[in-house]
């Protein structure tokens, strides 16, 4: 068809339709995109929140575990022995669901731990020595924020986001609290699984 030829119906119809399809398939491809995109920035955010809650855990889990290494092993008075909880995860209106099922696996079964954790510096606390208390506290602590910060690392990094940066030297210290525990106390396959995301 050139300019000359006259314009018919027929003609009319093919060039409305076919501008319609491809005005039609390219606004669907930029919502998609959209929504796409959309969906990316907030899964990251997710994903930041969380690292963050993990890191705040992993910094008063080795607060605590450095004050129980202070107290005087005659001196049992005044002691906590409660392992710090986990700060408030975001709500579940968030993009839980689009979230890897391994980060929210480890995500949502971190606290189990915590509470199993707890429940045998408890016991230890109640039937054997306070010393025995203070140090399965201690270790515990270093233990969980170790495996809490590992997590958080973890996260950053399946979803691209910046490492942790701080002009604290709380995560260096645990790294060295965590390097003197004894082995079998760093084997322990639960954190190991837990960890694994």
């Amino acid at each position: 068809m050139t300019l000359a030829d006259p314009v018919t119906i027929g003609t009319l119809i093919t060039v409305a339709l076919g501008s319609s399809v491809i005005g039609t398939a390219l606004t669907q491809g930029f919502t998609t995109y959209r929504e796409s995109d959309t969906k990316k920035r907030e899964l990251e955010y997710l994903a930041l929140r969380l690292a963050i809650a993990f890191e705040r855990f992993a910094e008063d889990a080795t607060a605590y575990s450095s004050a129980l290494g202070s107290y005087e092993m005659n001196d049992e008075r005044g002691v906590i022995v409660k392992i710090p909880k986990m700060p408030a995860f975001p709500d579940d209106k968030e993009r839980w669901r689009d979230l890897d099922v391994r980060v929210t696996s480890a995500v949502l079964g971190f606290d189990h731990i915590r509470r199993s954790r707890q429940g045998s510096i408890d016991d230890t606390w109640e039937n054997a020595s306070p010393e025995d208390g203070i140090d399965v506290a201690r270790i515990y602590g270093i233990q969980l924020g170790h495996d809490a910060l590992e997590i958080a690392r973890k996260i950053r990094l399946r979803y691209k986001l910046p490492p942790l940066v701080t002009p604290a030297v709380w995560p260096e210290y645990l790294q060295t609290e965590w390097d003197k525990i004894d082995p079998q106390w760093r084997d322990d396959q639960t954190s190991n699984k837990l960890i694994s995301i």
